[in-house]
Protein backbone atom coordinates (compact mmCIF):
# COMPACT_ATOMS: atom_id res chain seq x y z
CA UNK A 1 0.00 0.00 0.00
CA UNK A 2 1.34 3.63 -0.69
CA UNK A 3 2.64 5.84 1.72
CA UNK A 4 0.08 8.66 2.56
CA UNK A 5 0.72 12.22 3.62
CA UNK A 6 2.72 14.74 2.19
CA UNK A 7 6.39 16.89 3.52
CA UNK A 8 5.59 20.56 3.99
CA UNK A 9 7.95 23.00 2.27
CA UNK A 10 7.91 26.61 3.87
CA UNK A 11 8.32 28.71 0.54
CA UNK A 12 8.97 32.53 0.94
CA UNK A 13 6.31 32.86 -1.40
CA UNK A 14 2.99 35.08 -0.62
CA UNK A 15 0.78 33.66 -2.71
CA UNK A 16 0.88 30.42 -0.92
CA UNK A 17 -1.01 32.35 2.11
CA UNK A 18 -4.17 33.96 2.95
CA UNK A 19 -4.80 37.29 4.74
CA UNK A 20 -7.23 39.16 6.59
CA UNK A 21 -6.73 42.73 7.15
CA UNK A 22 -9.47 44.88 9.35
CA UNK A 23 -9.29 49.29 9.84
CA UNK A 24 -10.27 52.29 9.53
CA UNK A 25 -12.54 53.19 6.41
CA UNK A 26 -9.93 55.25 4.19
CA UNK A 27 -6.61 53.98 5.72
CA UNK A 28 -5.74 51.90 2.38
CA UNK A 29 -6.67 48.70 2.67
CA UNK A 30 -8.32 47.96 -0.81
CA UNK A 31 -4.63 50.04 -1.93
CA UNK A 32 -2.88 47.50 -0.30
CA UNK A 33 -4.52 44.46 -1.52
CA UNK A 34 -4.08 45.76 -4.95
CA UNK A 35 -0.52 47.05 -4.84
CA UNK A 36 0.23 43.43 -3.25
CA UNK A 37 -0.53 41.94 -6.28
CA UNK A 38 0.86 44.04 -8.66
CA UNK A 39 4.28 43.98 -6.58
CA UNK A 40 3.92 39.74 -6.18
CA UNK A 41 3.41 39.45 -10.07
CA UNK A 42 4.63 42.40 -11.49
CA UNK A 43 1.26 42.88 -13.39
CA UNK A 44 -2.10 45.11 -12.26
CA UNK A 45 -4.09 42.30 -12.81
CA UNK A 46 -2.33 40.21 -9.56
CA UNK A 47 -5.29 41.41 -7.19
CA UNK A 48 -9.04 40.26 -8.52
CA UNK A 49 -10.57 42.55 -5.90
CA UNK A 50 -14.47 42.07 -6.01
CA UNK A 51 -16.45 44.93 -4.45
CA UNK A 52 -19.56 43.66 -2.48
CA UNK A 53 -22.96 44.91 -1.98
CA UNK A 54 -22.65 48.48 -0.48
CA UNK A 55 -19.16 49.17 -1.12
CA UNK A 56 -17.51 51.84 -3.47
CA UNK A 57 -15.41 50.04 -6.29
CA UNK A 58 -12.20 51.26 -6.51
CA UNK A 59 -12.54 54.18 -8.71
CA UNK A 60 -9.17 55.56 -7.11
CA UNK A 61 -7.06 53.12 -8.24
CA UNK A 62 -5.93 53.52 -11.63
CA UNK A 63 -5.33 49.98 -13.30
CA UNK A 64 -6.77 47.69 -10.92
CA UNK A 65 -8.49 44.58 -11.68
CA UNK A 66 -12.24 44.22 -10.33
CA UNK A 67 -15.79 43.38 -10.49
CA UNK A 68 -18.93 44.25 -8.63
CA UNK A 69 -21.52 42.33 -6.93
CA UNK A 70 -24.52 43.59 -5.24
CA UNK A 71 -26.08 40.23 -4.30
CA UNK A 72 -25.21 36.86 -3.50
CA UNK A 73 -25.88 35.57 -6.94
CA UNK A 74 -23.56 37.98 -8.55
CA UNK A 75 -20.68 36.56 -6.25
CA UNK A 76 -21.39 33.06 -7.24
CA UNK A 77 -21.11 34.08 -10.81
CA UNK A 78 -18.26 35.97 -10.28
CA UNK A 79 -16.29 32.89 -8.52
CA UNK A 80 -17.36 30.47 -11.32
CA UNK A 81 -15.98 32.36 -13.77
CA UNK A 82 -12.72 32.99 -12.14
CA UNK A 83 -12.19 28.93 -11.86
CA UNK A 84 -14.08 27.75 -14.88
CA UNK A 85 -12.05 30.17 -16.77
CA UNK A 86 -8.75 30.51 -14.80
CA UNK A 87 -6.96 30.69 -18.26
CA UNK A 88 -8.25 34.20 -18.74
CA UNK A 89 -6.35 35.06 -15.64
CA UNK A 90 -3.45 34.37 -15.93
CA UNK A 91 -1.69 36.93 -13.45
CA UNK A 92 -4.01 36.75 -10.96
CA UNK A 93 -3.29 35.17 -7.76
CA UNK A 94 -5.02 37.42 -4.99
CA UNK A 95 -8.76 37.14 -4.94
CA UNK A 96 -9.94 40.35 -3.07
CA UNK A 97 -13.32 40.53 -0.52
CA UNK A 98 -13.59 43.87 -0.13
CA UNK A 99 -15.72 44.23 2.17
CA UNK A 100 -16.04 40.99 4.57
CA UNK A 101 -18.77 43.16 6.03
CA UNK A 102 -20.63 43.34 3.24
CA UNK A 103 -19.27 39.44 2.43
CA UNK A 104 -21.54 38.50 5.26
CA UNK A 105 -24.64 40.65 5.09
CA UNK A 106 -25.05 39.19 1.55
CA UNK A 107 -24.48 35.63 2.57
CA UNK A 108 -26.99 36.56 5.27
CA UNK A 109 -29.79 37.71 3.00
CA UNK A 110 -29.23 34.78 1.13
CA UNK A 111 -30.08 32.38 4.06
CA UNK A 112 -32.96 34.53 4.59
CA UNK A 113 -34.17 34.62 0.76
CA UNK A 114 -33.63 30.62 0.85
CA UNK A 115 -35.54 29.79 4.07
CA UNK A 116 -38.50 31.67 2.64
CA UNK A 117 -38.43 29.65 -0.37
CA UNK A 118 -38.50 26.16 1.63
CA UNK A 119 -40.76 27.60 4.15
CA UNK A 120 -43.58 29.63 1.97
CA UNK A 121 -45.78 29.88 5.23
CA UNK A 122 -43.11 30.67 8.12
CA UNK A 123 -41.42 33.63 5.94
CA UNK A 124 -38.94 35.92 7.83
CA UNK A 125 -37.20 38.72 7.34
CA UNK A 126 -34.02 38.50 9.63
CA UNK A 127 -31.27 36.23 9.83
CA UNK A 128 -32.22 35.25 13.77
CA UNK A 129 -35.36 33.22 12.79
CA UNK A 130 -34.55 31.54 9.33
CA UNK A 131 -34.35 27.96 9.66
CA UNK A 132 -35.80 27.11 13.03
CA UNK A 133 -33.23 30.11 14.71
CA UNK A 134 -31.01 29.32 17.60
CA UNK A 135 -27.95 30.51 15.42
CA UNK A 136 -29.12 27.86 12.73
CA UNK A 137 -29.64 30.79 10.31
CA UNK A 138 -25.72 32.52 11.18
CA UNK A 139 -24.52 28.47 11.00
CA UNK A 140 -25.40 28.66 7.42
CA UNK A 141 -24.72 31.71 6.34
CA UNK A 142 -20.87 30.74 7.97
CA UNK A 143 -21.02 27.43 5.88
CA UNK A 144 -22.21 28.97 2.67
CA UNK A 145 -18.95 31.60 3.06
CA UNK A 146 -16.71 28.97 3.71
CA UNK A 147 -17.95 26.79 0.72
CA UNK A 148 -17.57 30.07 -1.31
CA UNK A 149 -14.06 30.76 -0.50
CA UNK A 150 -12.86 27.19 -0.34
CA UNK A 151 -13.39 26.94 -4.04
CA UNK A 152 -11.21 30.06 -4.69
CA UNK A 153 -8.51 27.91 -2.65
CA UNK A 154 -9.03 24.95 -4.45
CA UNK A 155 -8.82 26.40 -7.82
CA UNK A 156 -5.60 28.24 -6.67
CA UNK A 157 -6.26 31.41 -5.90
CA UNK A 158 -4.93 33.29 -2.39
CA UNK A 159 -7.46 34.67 -0.50
CA UNK A 160 -7.46 38.79 0.36
CA UNK A 161 -10.20 39.66 3.36
CA UNK A 162 -10.57 43.43 4.14
CA UNK A 163 -12.41 44.50 6.98
CA UNK A 164 -13.69 47.27 9.19
CA UNK A 165 -13.19 47.89 13.47
CA UNK A 166 -14.59 48.37 16.41
CA UNK A 167 -14.40 47.73 19.67
CA UNK A 168 -15.60 44.81 21.33
CA UNK A 169 -15.70 43.08 24.89
CA UNK A 170 -14.65 39.48 24.83
CA UNK A 171 -14.26 37.00 27.83
CA UNK A 172 -11.47 35.08 29.13
CA UNK A 173 -11.26 31.67 28.13
CA UNK A 174 -10.04 30.38 31.40
CA UNK A 175 -10.80 32.79 34.22
CA UNK A 176 -14.00 33.90 32.50
CA UNK A 177 -13.21 37.94 33.00
CA UNK A 178 -14.38 40.44 30.53
CA UNK A 179 -11.84 42.59 28.21
CA UNK A 180 -12.22 45.51 25.61
CA UNK A 181 -10.45 44.48 22.58
CA UNK A 182 -10.16 46.60 18.85
CA UNK A 183 -11.25 43.81 16.36
CA UNK A 184 -13.44 43.21 13.49
CA UNK A 185 -16.96 44.66 12.90
CA UNK A 186 -18.55 41.59 11.95
CA UNK A 187 -20.22 39.01 14.42
CA UNK A 188 -18.02 37.01 16.21
CA UNK A 189 -18.63 33.90 15.20
CA UNK A 190 -17.79 34.98 11.36
CA UNK A 191 -14.83 36.37 12.20
CA UNK A 192 -13.26 34.28 14.52
CA UNK A 193 -13.61 31.45 11.83
CA UNK A 194 -12.05 33.23 8.82
CA UNK A 195 -9.22 34.60 11.46
CA UNK A 196 -8.57 31.19 12.21
CA UNK A 197 -8.28 29.67 8.59
CA UNK A 198 -5.62 32.65 7.15
CA UNK A 199 -1.74 32.68 7.39
CA UNK A 200 -2.37 36.81 8.85
CA UNK A 201 -4.61 38.68 10.25
CA UNK A 202 -4.02 42.14 11.33
CA UNK A 203 -4.98 45.51 12.29
CA UNK A 204 -4.64 48.94 10.47
CA UNK A 205 -5.07 52.02 12.50
CA UNK A 206 -3.75 55.59 12.57
CA UNK A 207 -1.42 55.87 15.49
CA UNK A 208 -1.35 59.74 16.86
CA UNK A 209 1.69 61.18 18.97
CA UNK A 210 0.36 63.40 21.61
CA UNK A 211 1.66 66.09 23.88
CA UNK A 212 0.64 67.90 26.62
CA UNK A 213 -1.32 64.82 28.23
CA UNK A 214 -3.24 65.79 31.55
CA UNK A 215 -6.10 63.81 33.82
CA UNK A 216 -8.94 66.00 33.65
CA UNK A 217 -12.70 65.44 34.64
CA UNK A 218 -15.50 63.98 32.20
CA UNK A 219 -18.26 66.44 32.32
CA UNK A 220 -21.05 63.71 31.82
CA UNK A 221 -19.86 60.46 33.30
CA UNK A 222 -18.18 62.51 36.21
CA UNK A 223 -15.27 59.94 36.11
CA UNK A 224 -11.94 61.52 34.47
CA UNK A 225 -10.23 60.85 31.34
CA UNK A 226 -7.04 61.88 29.49
CA UNK A 227 -6.94 64.79 27.23
CA UNK A 228 -3.47 65.83 25.15
CA UNK A 229 -2.51 67.94 22.07
CA UNK A 230 -1.80 65.42 18.80
CA UNK A 231 1.61 66.60 17.12
CA UNK A 232 1.79 64.26 14.38
CA UNK A 233 0.12 60.78 13.03
CA UNK A 234 0.58 58.05 10.65
CA UNK A 235 -0.62 54.98 9.39
CA UNK A 236 0.49 51.43 11.74
CA UNK A 237 -0.42 47.88 11.20
CA UNK A 238 -0.24 45.49 13.79
CA UNK A 239 0.35 42.22 13.11
CA UNK A 240 1.13 41.05 16.80
CA UNK A 241 0.15 42.45 19.86
CA UNK A 242 1.13 40.70 23.19
CA UNK A 243 -0.92 43.13 25.14
CA UNK A 244 -4.25 41.39 23.86
CA UNK A 245 -5.83 45.22 23.07
CA UNK A 246 -5.78 44.51 19.44
CA UNK A 247 -7.54 40.98 17.88
CA UNK A 248 -4.85 39.78 15.64
CA UNK A 249 -3.21 36.40 14.88
CA UNK A 250 -0.26 35.07 12.55
CA UNK A 251 1.57 32.04 11.92
CA UNK A 252 4.91 33.06 11.67
CA UNK A 253 6.39 33.26 14.94
CA UNK A 254 8.91 36.25 14.17
CA UNK A 255 6.84 38.67 12.08
CA UNK A 256 7.98 41.55 13.47
CA UNK A 257 4.68 42.83 15.85
CA UNK A 258 4.11 46.24 14.29
CA UNK A 259 5.06 48.23 10.85
CA UNK A 260 4.61 51.69 9.59
CA UNK A 261 1.79 50.91 6.92
CA UNK A 262 2.80 50.61 3.13
CA UNK A 263 2.68 47.82 0.99
CA UNK A 264 6.70 47.20 1.08
CA UNK A 265 6.45 47.26 4.57
CA UNK A 266 3.84 44.49 4.84
CA UNK A 267 5.73 42.51 2.61
CA UNK A 268 9.13 42.75 3.76
CA UNK A 269 7.39 41.86 7.43
CA UNK A 270 5.87 38.60 5.60
CA UNK A 271 8.91 37.39 4.04
CA UNK A 272 11.35 38.61 6.77
CA UNK A 273 8.94 36.24 9.29
CA UNK A 274 8.78 33.02 6.93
Amino acid sequence: MARRGKVNELKVDLTNYDYFISGQSSIGKSVLSFELGKKITGNNEGSFIISIGEEPAPDHINGALYDKAKTWAELEDIKEDLIVNKKEYPHTKFVVFDSFDEFCRLAEEEVVRLHNRENPDKRTSTIKSAFGGYQAGENKALDMMLKFTGELKDAGYSRFYIGHTKEKNKKDLITDIEYTVITNSVAAKYYDSFMHKVAVACVAYMEHDMTNIETVKDAFTKGTKQVGDIIGKRRVIVFRDDDNVIDTKCYFKHIQPKIDFSTDNFIKAIEDAI
